[in-house]
């Protein structure tokens, strides 16, 4: 009996990757468009290679900013300090200028 027991634990496989944020190659999503920003704009302006080197120390900042303060923390900040309609609407959220609830 503890045979049988022992088999059907090894055919299940609980998967350990189901909630990793999207990635591109090794940079996830939040610090590639950090790290794309300054490049674009460089490109546009004129200067490649500052836009580059921006571009990698803005990747690199986000990503330390993440590790201090946990994943998400790029939405939290955009939801606190911009204007709601600016990026998207949320029908059961308050505005993020509202500080207490009454």
């Amino acid at each position: 009996m503890a045979s049988s027991y022992d088999d059907s634990e090894e055919r299940y496989e609980i998967p350990t990757h189901i909630d990793d944020p999207p990635m591109f190659y090794w940079w996830e999503m939040e610090e590639f468009v950090a790290a794309l920003l300054p490049v674009g704009i460089g490109i546009v302006v004129g200067y490649l290679l500052i836009g580059i080197l921006l571009g990698i120390l803005s990747g690199y900042a986000v990503r330390t900013v993440k590790a201090r303060s946990g994943r998400g923390v790029a939405r939290h900040v955009l939801y606190w300090y911009l204007p709601s309609s600016l990026i998207f609407k949320l029908r059961r959220t308050p505005p993020s200028y509202l500080r207490e609830w009454r």
